[in-house]
């Protein structure tokens, strides 16, 4: 066997180990990956299991924030129990009294627990607060027509929000506002353990309130980090325009930026992009 057949040999029982601990995502340099192949070619062909805790276990991508558990696998039906008594404890949080006192009702995530592709918002608005349910009115009907233009619909895809409560202006509780720190400290738990839960392959982050929340930056805006991966524990994360922003500004130039972030998003899932899609939003000249 040559060198090359040993190192696709090494390649291919490399992956299916990680594949086998349970690993979706290598969040590895290019260069290590070479090294620990090139490693394993000359090593004996039979190495010991690694451990989930060896290979599951990313760093925490803000530093203040404890190192997360190491994965744990779930059937299908374990995620979908795991949620609904997850869903059933946030639906009584009381941690902001006074978002507690005005709103019609928690609006946690919702979708397919399996699902490979979650999307995540920053928070519900009157629509939901009223339905219950995340992305209604407006942005919800874009979102929809974004779902079917990537060739999906909302039964194949998981939605959540970094605040599960309406935030509005004391002064005009029919005006909504962005949540504040507290807030978003209190609701944070509830977000990551419905990502760990559900544990998708790819992250989407809606605006930049989303994003910093997801990888504790402290963005202000979107653009200077939409169009590359991000990473919330081992998972990438791909920020880019909030529906609304693009409803707000109807712009071509913003629907084709975000239709090209949801494009990477395709490629990274390995699903297939037709000529149509490649080429959809982009802005005469």
């Amino acid at each position: 066997m040559n060198r090359y057949q040993q190192l696709l040999s090494a390649t291919v029982a490399h992956l299916r180990q990680l594949k086998q601990d349970g690993v979706r995502f290598l969040p590895l340099q290019y260069q290590e990956i070479v090294s620990e192949l090139v490693s394993n070619a000359s090593a004996s062909p039979s190495r010991p299991s690694r451990s989930p805790a060896q290979t599951q276990t990313p760093a925490p991508a803000n530093p203040n924030q404890p190192e997360p558990p190491p994965y744990k696998k779930r059937t299908a039906k374990e995620k979908t129990d795991d949620l609904n008594r997850l869903r059933s404890d946030a639906l009584n949080c009381a941690k902001c009294p006074h978002l507690k006192e005005k709103r019609l009702q928690v609006v946690f995530g919702a979708g397919l627990p399996t699902a490979r592709l979650m999307f995540v918002g920053v928070a519900p608005g009157k629509a939901e607060d009223k339905l219950g349910k995340p992305f209604q009115g407006p942005s919800g009907e874009l979102l929809d027509k974004i779902l079917g233009a990537m060739g999906l619909n909302r039964r194949q895809v998981y939605l959540a929000y970094i605040l599960n409560c309406r935030a509005f202006v004391p002064e005009n509780p029919d005006r909504d506002r962005a949540p504040n720190p507290d807030e978003l400290t209190n609701c944070h738990p509830w977000l990551t353990q419905q990502i760990r839960i559900v544990h998708p392959e790819v992250l989407v982050a809606f605006g930049a309130l989303a994003f910093n929340q997801l990888t504790g930056k402290s963005a202000t805006n979107i653009k200077p980090f939409r169009g590359k991966f991000h990473d919330f524990e081992g998972i990438p994360v791909m920020p880019t325009h909030h529906p609304s922003s693009v409803i707000r500004h109807s712009s071509m130039v913003i629907k084709r930026q975000l239709w090209e972030d949801l494009l990477q998003v395709m490629e990274r899932l390995i699903m297939p992009i037709s000529e149509k899609q490649r080429t959809a939003f982009i802005p005469h000249r």
